[in-house]
């Protein structure tokens, strides 16, 4: 079952390989993840509130067409009702709507990559990424990864911090972004066979973002809040999500066996 979609039949299969991967430096042990607390009550209230009305404009479909039909009261009440009920109880409302607490920022990040996740198929699939053919500027054509990235950046007097949600890293910047004027072709997604300017494929996924998930664009347009950190001292700052493309290059299949028989 995909995000918003019903079930479909489908075939599974597990597949076995060996990949190397380069070791990163481990953490150091003093790593502290700051507190954060969302201090704009109002802001608090619109984010939950985009919450609720996405929610129940998918739950209670005869509110939309209440100006071309008089909808039977008794189905619309219960329809109300049903959604009343859930809004107390559905684990998957309560894992969107947590803005109420104070939170690591490590906590926070993956609360937000479990939203993303959930907002719609196009979104989950490019945060894993799709196979690609793109052209950017002054380059030839390229095969390689196309990946969603996102981004959280929290910014005090004293604190300029990042954290890239998919990794769990803290990229000081981020260097691997695409250009929007860069176009991207896939035989891996039906609707991206033709090349693409990714500034529209940029459009579609933040519409998609909008309509599933309508609660993470306004922290994409960024919030104030109030910043923890090793002083105990509570700091004002503003956060923002940031979302783009990142491209990883395929390496060539036989560049180690042509360097091994040279």
């Amino acid at each position: 079952m995909l995000p918003h979609q019903s079930w479909q039949p489908a075939t599974f299969q597990l597949q076995l390989g060996f990949e190397f991967t380069p070791a990163l430096p481990l953490p150091h042990p003093s790593t502290f993840y700051p507190t954060v607390k969302f201090t704009h009550s109002g802001w608090v209230e619109e984010y939950a509130s985009a919450i609720a009305r996405q929610y129940l404009a998918e739950l209670l479909p005869n509110l939309a067409s209440l100006q071309q039909s008089q909808p039977k009261i008794e189905a619309l009440v219960k329809d109300a009702k049903t959604a009343g009920d859930r809004w107390n109880t559905d684990l998957t409302l309560t894992s969107r709507n947590f803005l109420q607490q104070n939170l690591q920022l490590d906590v926070l990040a993956l609360r937000l990559l479990w939203c993303f996740s959930h907002s719609a198929y196009d979104v989950m699939q490019f945060m894993s990424g799709i196979t690609v053919n793109l052209l950017q500027p002054g380059c030839t054509w390229q095969t390689g990864t196309l990946r969603l990235w996102i981004g959280l950046t929290v910014k005090t007097p004293d604190l300029d911090w990042h954290l890239d949600l998919m990794t769990g890293e803290s990229p000081e910047v981020h260097s691997t972004a695409v250009e929007l004027n860069s176009i991207v072709r896939s035989p891996q997604v039906a609707w991206l066979h033709q090349p693409m300017l990714l500034e529209s494929l940029d459009a579609r996924v933040r519409q998609h973002i909008a309509q599933a998930t309508p609660e993470l664009m306004l922290l994409i347009q960024g919030v104030e809040v109030d910043l923890l950190a090793t002083d105990d001292q509570w700091q004002p700052g503003v956060m923002q999500l940031t979302i783009s493309f990142e491209f990883i290059a395929d390496i060539t299949k036989w560049q180690g066996r042509d360097q091994r028989e040279g």
